[in-house]
């Protein structure tokens, strides 16, 4: 079995995971705009608490975005260096996944819509499902950026939304994706521990370090005023 490190840094929650033959253990700190003072620490606080080294990780799984641009970066470009130095190979995951995971981690059928705010009056969005037969999470509607009022009325055919976004924009998204908030489920950011969860189950998704890039979805960081 692999022994896999887990990064995830695209919220202000910050958190690392480690699989030793498919047992999770997780770091999780909530960091708003301090993750890089702390991230490495917490990598070496999770492989103290196994016993492990740097040079007994096998693989590293990162969430690649959509999220905080600057947490994107950070999180891949640690996952980056550590996979160059360590001759390793990454899984990228995307964050919105993540949440579904964790979504359907207690929750075994129907289909959930997730989001993320990506601030100026937009969110990112995806719509995953429970595949039983191939036994994996699989995206009906692929990681999306829009403002609320134009998340697709015709695909909100779903069971629950997860996101405090959802929330927050309650009065401005299409009536079908309004009701449904109200089975909200809060505790929604990606968690490393089910970003190694994902990576556990796809080894054969693991890239060459140059060919991992981030998930922006947002070209423009900077907002430009009308």
């Amino acid at each position: 079995m692999s022994t896999i490190l887990a990064l995830d840094t695209t919220t202000d929650n910050c958190s690392v995971a480690l699989a030793v033959d498919s047992k999770i253990t997780q770091v999780i700190k909530v960091l708003p705009r301090e993750h890089n003072k702390h991230i490495h620490n917490m990598i070496a606080e999770i492989l103290k608490l196994n016993n492990k080294s740097l040079r007994d990780i096998d693989y590293i799984a990162v969430t690649v975005g959509p999220g905080s641009f600057t947490g994107i970066r950070l999180g891949l470009s640690v996952a980056q260096g550590l996979a160059f130095g360590l001759g390793i190979k990454i899984i990228p995951v995307s964050s919105l996944l993540a949440i579904a995971i964790n979504y359907f981690a207690e929750n075994d059928n129907g289909q959930v819509l997730v989001g993320l705010d990506a601030r100026m009056g937009e969110i990112y969005w995806a719509i995953y499902d429970f595949d039983s037969k191939l036994n994996k999470v699989v995206a009906i509607v692929p990681d999306s950026l829009s403002a609320p009022s134009r998340v697709n009325d015709r695909q909100i055919d779903v069971g629950a939304v997860v996101g405090r976004v959802w929330e927050l924009y309650a009065e401005v998204l299409p009536k079908s994706a309004a009701k449904k908030t109200t089975h909200l489920k809060l505790n929604s950011n990606p968690k490393a521990e089910h970003v190694v969860a994902f990576a556990i189950a796809n080894i054969d998704l693991a890239q060459e370090i140059t060919a991992v890039s981030a998930t922006y979805l947002r070209n423009n960081v900077v907002h430009q005023k009308s």
